[in-house]
């Protein structure tokens, strides 16, 4: 993982699993100047980045609308806990690669609905709700216009997922 304070007990949402394999981490990426997470919303390790802002590679947002592309998860905190974006630079990083796999823990994920995973061969997909969380496709809070993610396992406070090739959803 990408570390960038002095804080090495604090929690992180966002777990590498085989992450050396395909994982690979994009930065600097910038929010908005604008951003204030009271206002535009918390960011969890985890959560989705959609990007690039303006055709520019390096500006990042939290996913919060069926029009976003997802970029990333986010690998920094900005939220009530720690904020993690070097002194109002707004600088931030992503985490990004097809087949990679996180275990990413609550409240990084919308833990409003359920998840399972199927024993039938089925996949669950993932996408993301009104504010950058990971949710299944065609639950009540999606609003992600691609899936994303395929859900590999379930735990009390974490979901495992795999990155998949973001596909439009109809």
């Amino acid at each position: 993982m990408l570390r960038t304070d002095n804080r090495p007990l604090a929690f992180r949402t966002l777990k590498p699993l085989y992450e050396h394999r395909i994982a690979t981490p994009y930065a600097p990426v910038y929010l908005p100047q604008n951003y204030n997470f009271a206002t535009s919303g918390e960011i969890y390790p985890g959560m989705v980045a959609a990007g690039p802002i303006s055709q520019n590679p390096t500006r990042v947002r939290l996913a919060t609308k069926s029009t976003d592309k997802f970029f990333g998860l986010f690998a920094h905190n900005c939220n009530r806990e720690i904020n993690e974006l070097h002194d109002g630079n707004h600088v931030t990083a992503v985490w990004y690669g097809v087949g990679s796999c996180w275990r990413i823990f609550a409240p990084a994920f919308n833990v409003d609905e359920s998840y399972a995973v199927p024993n039938d061969g089925s996949e669950v997909l993932l996408t993301w709700d009104n504010t950058g969380r990971l949710c299944p496709v065609g639950s009540a809070s999606a609003v992600g216009g691609q899936a994303v993610a395929k859900l590999i396992g379930v735990g009390t406070n974490f979901i495992d997922i795999q990155l998949i090739a973001p596909e439009d959803l109809a």
